[in-house]
């Protein structure tokens, strides 16, 4: 018995066949802002590129155009 079941489905497109998307409610998430993606980058991934590349933070210099 499947009746009380919840089926957790993700797409990055809605191409999906007109016999499942029918039984599917849509949730649309909208993107990272473009501020919410410098965030990320200032926070995360640089930091984890310059230690991946045994850099220290006073030896890169980056703009925040460029960021």
């Amino acid at each position: 018995d499947l009746s009380d079941i919840m089926f957790v489905c993700t797409s990055n497109s809605m191409n999906i066949p007109d016999a499942l998307l029918d039984r599917m409610e849509i949730i649309r998430i909208p993107g990272y802002t473009e501020d919410e993606k410098v965030n990320i980058a200032r926070r995360y991934l640089l930091p984890k590129q310059l230690k991946a590349n045994g850099l220290k933070e006073e030896e890169l210099s980056l703009s925040e155009e460029t960021l």
